[in-house]
């Protein structure tokens, strides 16, 4: 683990940290030898290129997709940032849909 990664997150608000913790767990047991940086000011997640990304924002937490033309979204979940890239806002650590974002962490990971 990135010991900035880990600074970034201990400086988080109360329930944006645990959004984060519990997301970070996620990506590193879904996607094997992925590699954490802190960089643009959010934790990005690489393996031979860079797969997604965590912000922490002042009213949410920022669940981002650098290829999302590779995902579905039935449950209208994600925000466009551009062509490519879009992402979640996540309010409280009960609002994140964890089976959808296995799903898109395993189709990113592959």
């Amino acid at each position: 683990m990135n010991k900035q990664v880990t600074e970034y997150i201990s400086k988080a608000p109360n329930g944006h940290r645990e959004i984060l913790e519990e997301a970070r767990a996620m990506v590193h047991a879904q996607i094997k030898d992925v590699k954490e940086f802190y960089k643009w000011r959010r934790i990005v997640f690489f393996k031979d290129k860079e797969l997604l990304y965590l912000r922490d924002a002042s009213k949410y937490v920022a669940v981002g997709f650098f290829d999302s033309s590779k995902l579905k979204d039935p449950k209208n979940l994600l925000e466009a940032s551009g062509e490519e890239m879009s992402h979640m806002k996540i309010k409280r650590l009960s609002d994140l849909d964890k089976p959808q974002l296995k799903e898109w962490i395993d189709v990113l990971g592959k």
